[in-house]
């Protein structure tokens, strides 16, 4: 339909200025962009099932600080999985990762992003993740693939 985005991103972290920078590269991307500060503020942390119907998804990717206050992004993104989420592309973000940690990850299918990073790292990888998508890709609304949606971060 017109008017539905075809690029979505939620961006997991508590640092405005982070925030603010990470969404504006991907808002000149064409990204509707969603910020969630809490992890428990991501409106399908609490879902049981994931709703998307088949061939779609709610984002095409998650950005997700894994060293939160009150419940790491990590935990949003392997509950997500573990109910059937079909997000394909996630990043996860941290200060310092042990070697053991991040080889454990990057198996998963998860990118790592040792913080801060540079902005040209999240460039490539947002390319490579445009690149996989299919062109017939398909969003679901945020808030019927769960609960209400998370303050949408303005320009």
């Amino acid at each position: 339909m017109p008017g539905e985005p075809k690029k979505r991103a939620v961006v997991i972290d508590n640092n405005p200025e982070f925030i603010k920078a990470v969404t504006t590269i991907l808002k000149r991307r064409g990204y509707e962009v969603f910020t969630v500060p809490r992890t428990q503020d991501f409106p399908l942390y609490h879902e049981n099932v994931c709703r998307c119907p088949h061939g779609h998804t709610c984002t095409n990717i998650i950005l997700a600080n894994v060293n939160l206050p009150k419940g790491a992004g990590l935990d949003v993104v392997e509950l997500r999985r573990k109910n059937g989420c079909k997000v394909q592309h996630i990043a996860l973000m941290s200060t310092t990762w042990r070697p053991d940690e991040s080889e454990q990850y990057e198996k998963q299918g998860y990118k790592m992003l040792v913080k801060p990073f540079k902005m040209r790292e999240l460039n490539q990888w947002l390319d490579a993740c445009e690149s996989e998508t299919d062109p017939d890709f398909r969003l679901t609304d945020i808030k019927t693939a769960g609960a209400e949606a998370p303050s949408r971060q303005s320009s």
